[in-house]
């Protein structure tokens, strides 16, 4: 076990366990680990970790939350790591975890006790329940800790209703009472609980004891209810007053069983159940405290599947008959079955004569609500319509358990447990065709083919099966063959089909369910760029205002057509997205309208978040006003632009990439907009995509200036990223370019930029050369930012090649011109630099002064990279100053701080100073590790003088190791 959360939250360590660290840091831990293997998205994570009051810094404090927890979490086989574009993962056996070791041992006890073998079942009750050690989550606060927490509990409770099931049918009801009592005590009002220490309580000869237990119940649930105890527990009390003698059989349990002949209408079991173990569960326990049980999702989804198989397994709980209807509301050719008629083959099922079938549907309701009184009976309603067709189906007794399934989501009944299913993940897809397709033995080359045909169907199980179905009835295929043929896009729909099944129809009866405006709505929602959506994109997409466009979007979430997502997204199955295509294409007209708002939609959104984020942008375009249905968001500061750009980030992309060849002038405006954010505010590595994009589109324009401005910010994407000789290229073509059209300051920004790239390879002299053109150049064109950024990058050569007096001049003149131009950041930028000069000339105090400063600004503005070098040098300062804990604690901020996607020189310059300061606190053994992972950074980055730095600290940790 190397993680808790049935207490606190803790995480197993070299000397026992320990704290995963404060409130919201151990919440972080506790989303990912309770789905270990899945990616949370960060959206999801931000808003179990904060609700809806994120800090002004959030995603700073998530990184630093997330660096913390990785130092922790330092085990075999465990990792803390980035999903796709969006989220993160916990990778670790999920029995290293508490909670699911705790549900597996609960599934492998209940099993035990179906089968009759209590013993075992006790034994692995027992050591689930010995996995709590307190309240769960007992150090986590917050509004989705305290639901899980509650969810928990519950669990909990469930489980020991169990094991006491068990411990009562061995015979054990003298030793289960003192824990019973304890626990009725604390939920008085569990009535399952109460029932079980009824039953004990009769069992040791103590009845009026268990009748006095009942009475208590049943004030205390009418003083805070106002209810009467559930059926159940009234039949039992019957039982105890008349001293059933069959109450004293240990094979009883508290259940009341009535030995008629019992219909057992269940359809058969497949054979290849997989992939559900999970809802599985869920179900079955569900089962326990829900009288309606919903599983809803898309067509196709498994919903019957995982209905049958939960209720074969529920069916012994059930001794009076397990009853089945196919009320075929989305069956093809088969119109949906009205109230009526089903009630009337439900009483056909119980044995009523036709003649005795009452007339009215509220006549046949009460009918079958009477023949169900005081019997357990379990009821699947399958392929279920809406609230209208069911209600006069469901039973009134609370001994019976009616499972329904829909492709909607039935929120209109009444206490009802939903369980919506989503696709299936990669590897239960792969089990799932294996088993379908008759596979045992899979080679690597079947392996790998298999892996891409189930992603191609998207995780459904119904297209998963399809496809398998074809492969086994061709015994020349191969899973080759099978991923040649469904990996035509154009055919992929077509393809997955195997007699009277197809996805196809399936998907086609609920688009024939919709009304024309939601078809409509549903086709052209193919044309979304992202994996999700928002409303407005919906709404730009169909010119229509949002909040008219909300019922025909809800409407198709209801039908499952598409999926709500948290935050206010949706988002569409990638099969249902192909039909929506097809639809398009078939049915129409015009798409370029929709295509053109869209594209108006995401340039305005996208202009108005980056200029909330970044009011003093250059090179942003001036757009005219939006066209009419188009209306830019009101978004309310920093962190609401941020959000937007996240959310919309893939989307943005897509767009950019689709759009280059028809629409290129769209292209150049939006990628002005969407680059700022990825290289200010996104760990995403897209900063070369883009800017290579708008290149594309500028030539395609013939627009050189903007080609070479373009290509000058393609270099910088390079540079970022540490490929200086793409960036070097990059800059060259560019420089001819501004030289060819005499653009003076265009020419100054990149010289600038080659000094930077120079810098980073250590050619200090040639760094040097082009940092002096391009101040001379930008003097000439009155570029005063240009001029004062080639100053503060100078100073940091001046200072490598041991001048850090002039240095220091320029550092200064830059500063002052930067604050003359109100441009706080490049000012903060160059206060770390003037604090290099300041440390190089010895003015310790000058140096601290100034790098606080820094750190107070990147703190403020939650300027992350600013941040991060201004505590690593401010570590560095406070070396030479002797205050070594607090300089060890600067260099262990920044690197907390550090991005999976920060720039290389980041790291290595971090590492570097941190070795320094763990050597002069007499640790060269640590020192010795920070040193060798800055010098393969910098091998890897072709960063000479950082590889130097890193190889000259690795001799000093070498030397100062003690002699043997």
């Amino acid at each position: 076990m190397l993680i808790r959360l049935l207490g606190s939250v803790e995480v197993a360590g070299e000397h026992g366990w320990v704290r995963a660290g404060p409130s919201k840091q151990s919440c972080v831990l506790a989303a990912l680990a309770m789905t270990p293997g899945q990616p949370v998205a960060t959206a999801a994570l931000l808003q179990r970790v904060w609700g809806d009051d994120p800090p002004d810094k959030v995603f700073s404090t998530l990184y630093s939350y997330l660096a913390r927890l990785r130092r922790l979490l330092q085990h075999d086989g465990v990792a803390l790591t980035r999903a796709g574009n969006d989220g993160y993962q916990l990778v670790i056996e999920p029995e290293d975890i508490d909670l699911i070791a705790m549900r597996r041992l609960v599934t492998r006890a209940r099993e035990a006790a179906r089968a009759g073998d209590h013993e075992t079942a006790v034994r692995d009750y027992r050591e689930a329940c010995s996995l709590w050690t307190g309240e769960a989550l007992a150090t986590v606060d917050g509004h989705w800790a305290s639901q899980t927490r509650e969810a928990l509990r519950r669990e909990q409770l469930a489980v020991l209703s169990a094991l006491f099931d068990s411990e009562l049918a061995l015979g054990y009801h003298e030793s289960v009472i003192p824990e019973l009592e304890e626990l009725v005590g604390r939920h008085p009002l569990v009535e399952s609980l109460v029932a079980q220490l009824m039953l004990a309580l009769y069992r040791a000869d103590r009845p009026s004891d268990a009748l006095a237990r009942y009475a208590e119940t049943r004030k205390l649930l009418r003083e805070r209810q106002g209810a009467e105890p559930v059926e159940r527990l009234r039949r039992l009390h019957k039982r105890i007053l008349s001293h059933d003698p069959e109450l004293r059989h240990v094979t009883d349990s508290p259940a009341v069983v009535s030995g008629r002949e019992t219909p057992a209408q269940l359809p058969a079991d497949t054979t290849a159940f997989t992939g559900r173990e999970s809802p599985l569960r869920t179900l079955v326990d569900a089962a326990d405290d829900s009288r309606v049980i919903v599983v809803d999702g898309m067509a196709g989804i498994g919903k019957t599947t995982l209905a049958v198989h939960a209720a074969r397994r529920l069916a012994e709980r059930y001794p009076d008959g397990q009853l089945y209807l196919n009320l075929h509301s989305f069956t093809d050719s088969v119109p949906p079955m009205a109230p009526a008629e089903a009630l009337s083959a439900l009483l056909d099922s119980l044995g009523v004569p036709r003649n005795a079938i009452p007339e009215s549907v509220d006549a046949r309701a009460a009918k079958f609500r009477s023949m169900l009184a005081g019997r357990r009976v379990l009821l699947l309603l399958d392929n279920a319509r809406d609230e209208a067709q069911l209600s006069p189906l469901l039973p009134g007794d609370s001994g019976c358990l009616t499972i329904i399934t829909s492709r909607r989501r039935l929120s209109g009944l009444d206490d009802i447990r939903p369980i919506s299913l989503e696709p299936l993940d990669l590897e239960p897809s792969a089990r799932l065709f294996a088993a379908a397709a008759g596979i045992d033995d899979l080679n690597d080359d079947d392996r790998a083919a298999i892996d891409r045909v189930v992603e191609l169907c998207g995780g459904l199980p119904l297209a998963i099966r399809i496809a398998a179905a074809r492969l086994r009835s061709r015994p020349t295929w191969s899973a080759a063959d099978l991923l040649e043929r469904l990996s035509k896009d154009y055919r992929l729909l077509d393809e997955l089909a195997a007699g009277s099944r197809s996805v196809a129809s399936t998907l086609g009866l609920s688009y024939r369910e919709l009304t024309d405006g939601q078809r409509r709505l549903f086709r052209l929602l193919a044309l979304c760029p992202g994996s999700d959506f928002d409303a407005a994109t919906a709404a730009a997409l169909a010119g229509a205002p949002v909040d008219a466009l909300l019922t025909d979007l809800d409407a198709l979430v209801d039908v499952s057509l598409v999926d709500a997502e948290p935050g206010g997204r949706y988002r569409m199955h990638d099969l249902i997205r192909r039909f929506a295509a097809e639809a398009l294409a078939r049915d129409e007209r015009d798409v370029l309208a929709p295509v053109g708002r869209l594209r108006d939609h995401y340039l305005h959104h996208a202009h108005a978040a980056i200029k909330v984020l970044d009011p003093d942008i250059a090179r942003l375009p001036d757009l005219p006003p939006p066209p009419p249905g188009i209306t830019p968001p009101l978004l309310d500061g920093h962190a609401a632009a941020l959000s937007w750009f996240a959310a919309e980030e893939t989307a943005l992309l897509s767009l950019l990439s689709t759009s280059v060849a028809d629409a290129p002038g769209l292209v150049l405006d939006l990628a002005a907009c969407v680059l700022p954010y990825l290289r200010d505010h996104s760990p995403s590595t897209e900063q070369p995509a883009v800017a290579s994009l708008a290149v594309r589109a500028s030539r395609s324009k013939g627009d050189t200036q903007r080609q070479a401005v373009w290509l000058n910010l393609l270099g910088n994407a390079h540079l970022t990223a540490a490929r200086f000789a793409p960036a070097v290229d990059c800059y060259t073509e560019a420089l001819e370019i501004h030289d060819s059209i005499g653009n003076v300051s265009g020419a100054a920004s990149v010289h600038g930029n080659l000094g930077v790239v120079h810098k980073e390879l250590g050619n200090y002299q040639r760094s040097l050369s082009h940092l002096e053109r391009a101040a001379e150049l930008a003097a000439t064109a009155g570029d005063t930012v240009s001029l004062a950024i080639a100053e503060s990058n100078a100073c940091e050569v001046h200072v490598r090649l041991g001048n850090p007096s002039r240095g220091r001049e320029l550092a200064e003149s830059a500063m002052e011109r930067f604050r003359e131009l109100d441009r706080p950041l490049l000012l903060a930028q160059t206060l770390d630099n003037l604090a290099m000069a300041y440390l190089s000339e010895g003015r310790l105090a000058d140096a601290r002064r100034v790098e606080e400063e820094a750190v107070d600004y990147g703190r403020r503005h939650d300027a992350v990279e600013v941040l991060v070098q201004a505590l690593n040098r401010l570590g560095a300062i406070l070396r030479e100053q002797n205050e070594l804990p607090d300089a060890l604690e600067r260099h262990r901020q920044a690197l907390a701080l550090l991005s999976p996607d920060a720039r290389p020189v980041l790291e290595t310059g971090i590492r570097c100073e941190y070795g320094r300061t763990l050597l002069a606190c007499g640790d060269p053994e640590a020192a010795l590790a920070q040193f060798r992972q800055a010098a393969e950074l910098a091998s890897q980055a072709g960063q000479r003088y950082e590889l130097a730095l890193a190889r000259h600290g690795i001799a000093d940790a070498l030397r100062a190791r003690p002699t043997a």
